[in-house]
């Protein structure tokens, strides 16, 4: 009997820390999906909204935005101005919007800030003609019409209040009950802006379901319980075969275990037992357990000091999660952008120094850098010297964003160097787009990454142009055709450049945004006539391009007094 009572006890034991671990993991799983199908939910609004902002007509916008008026419109009055062509175009785009994610948008719609803060007034809502005609014929309405100018409540609403006033995009953190349509929704605003004059006009709105959140979580709630289900009689059956098989000497060995082959390797086992075989089985435990840990230390320690020379990133994208994996002729081909930079006249400069401040010199210049790459989700390839070559795989916008960033930072440095006597640096930067092959070349003994491709070549080539053309940053026309956002730098065209033993010929755009303001003043003033310049040089009109160049002639611009040069040779000779 007491027997029989001691193989139940064990049995539950061993189910309930079973039923509870399986329980906290499924529990763990469900709210972290939760709240990461909640964040890309989010950032699907952000990124809706914002977008959609920028493609309202801003002209028409402000035609309506002239006619609203801070008291309360009759029907009639707001059917007037609901009829016009300005807003039907806005309402038209509106429902555009909406119907790129029909199942997902409720409503979108554009606000004005009212003279009380706590109300707004709609200029347009893509409902509001579908309504007014069921209104007309005298038809049920499943929600009020917020007409043209009627007000808008939105004391609540400190998202709302938030983008009006300080005209930014807002998101609000969680789905809120609206009493006045009856529903969950998120809602999300962004600024609209007038594309010419940048004067703020008004904020779109849009209001998203929380209908299909809650059916996916209401699936993968279903599937979590039957697969609880399907664990718990598992269990069930494991605690009746193995209660009358273990003992509590074992148990605990037995989570020790467990808790090592989840790398606590801290865990030691501390078992009271004088059968000699558990505690040899305890001591023998412990000592593997120690020698483990030391080990396990040992490599970790190892792996960070090899990352300092093999970047984790190249390591991803060859599908490795550490260099034990890593084997001669692991390749993989992949579009990304390419960065070079370097210090112009480095060789002079290091003939001033000694070895050691040479060394000191490169290492606070690359610490100062280094991290601005990281930051904007690139990585460096390899150290060049007094020169960087690294690889962004996400964006072109980061790889320009880095460029920029690195100039006003060494500007920064020249400034203290200024401060101690020394002369300033000068660094050139080269970025192109292209297909990449990265991989591991060399021989079993000695192998190393690498990246090959014709783009690493004439990044190279582009950063080396830098010097005749007296730029700070140049890119490619393929980087700039992917910029997500091309009025954030400014750009002007400069010419053509070639690989050697290229045929193909690559345009080039100067990027002179980290230029000094009088800099930027003057390429900007002649950019139109710049660019018209360099077009007819590109077209062999030497007299008509050397009357434009001659006519933007400044000092300050590198670019200009390079054509200048190449033309004055050209038509003496």
């Amino acid at each position: 009997m007491q027997s029989i009572k001691f193989k139940v006890y064990i049995g539950t034991i061993f189910f309930l820390l079973s039923f509870i671990l399986l329980i906290s993991v499924f529990s763990s799983l469900f709210f972290t999906l939760q709240k990461r199908v909640f964040e890309e939910t989010v950032d699907r609004l952000y990124t809706t909204v914002v977008l959609g902002a920028r493609g309202i007509d801003t002209q028409d916008l402000k035609t309506l935005v002239s006619k609203s008026e801070n008291r309360n419109w009759t029907t009639q009055e707001s059917v007037k101005v609901e009829n016009s062509m300005e807003y039907r175009r806005i309402y038209k785009t509106l429902n555009l919007l909406r119907d790129t994610n029909p199942d997902l948008i409720l409503y979108a719609y554009i606000l004005v800030p009212d003279t009380d803060p706590n109300f707004a007034r709609f200029i347009a809502d893509a409902d509001v003609i579908k309504l007014r005609e069921l209104e007309v014929k005298a038809l049920p309405l499943k929600e009020e019409i917020s007409g043209f100018n009627s007000r808008y409540d939105i004391s609540l609403q400190l998202t709302a209040r938030k983008s009006l006033q300080e005209r930014v995009p807002a998101i609000e953190p969680k789905f809120i009950y609206d009493e006045a349509f009856k529903v969950n929704s998120l809602m999300g605003f962004a600024p609209i802006f007038d594309q010419e004059t940048g004067e703020f006009l008004a904020v779109l709105g849009l209001d998203i379901s929380d209908t299909n959140y809650n059916l996916f979580l209401t699936d993968v709630f279903f599937v979590a319980g039957v697969l609880t289900a399907i664990f718990l009689v598992i269990i069930i059956f494991v605690s009746i075969l193995m209660a009358g098989k273990i003992s509590r000497p074992i148990i605990t060995l037995t989570e020790a275990v467990k808790r090592f082959g989840e790398m606590d390797y801290s865990c030691r086992v501390e078992l009271d037992t004088r059968i000699k075989e558990l505690f040899d089985l305890k001591m023998n435990y412990n000592l593997m357990a120690d020698r483990i840990q030391e080990y396990h230390q040992h490599l970790l320690e190892l792996n960070r000091s090899l990352e300092r020379f093999v970047p984790v990133e190249f390591l991803g994208y060859l599908d490795k999660t550490n260099l034990t994996q890593v084997q001669l002729g692991d390749q993989i081909q992949k579009e990304m952008v390419i960065l070079f930079t370097d210090i112009r006249g480095f060789s002079s400069l290091a003939e001033t120094l000694t070895p050691k401040q040479t060394i000191n010199f490169l290492n606070n210049y690359l610490g100062r850098i280094a991290p601005i790459i990281r930051k904007n989700r690139g990585f460096i390839d390899k150290y060049l010297g007094d020169g960087i070559m690294a690889i962004f795989p996400a964006s072109a916008d980061d790889a320009v964003r880095t460029a920029v960033e690195m100039a006003l930072e060494l500007r920064s440095m020249n400034q203290e160097r200024e401060k101690l006597g020394q002369a300033p640096i000068l660094t050139g930067t080269g970025i192109h787009m292209g297909t990449l092959m990265m991989g591991t070349i060399g021989e079993p003994q000695r192998m190393q990454t690498t990246v090959i491709a014709d783009s690493v070549n004439l990044a190279s080539r582009l950063e080396g142009l830098t010097k005749d053309l007296g730029s700070r940053i140049l890119i490619s026309r393929e980087v700039y055709n992917h910029l997500e956002d091309h009025e954030s730098f400014l750009l002007r065209f400069v010419g053509y450049s070639s690989v050697k033993g290229k045929n193909e010929r690559v345009a080039v755009l100067e990027v002179f945004e980290a230029d000094d303001a009088s800099h930027r003043q003057i390429k900007a003033a002649g950019k139109v006539d710049f660019e018209k310049a360099v077009n007819l040089y590109g077209e062999g009109q030497f007299a008509q391009a050397l009357k434009l160049f001659e006519k933007i002639d400044s000092p300050l611009d590198g670019a200009c007094q390079h054509y200048l040069r190449l033309l004055k040779e050209e038509i003496s000779s």
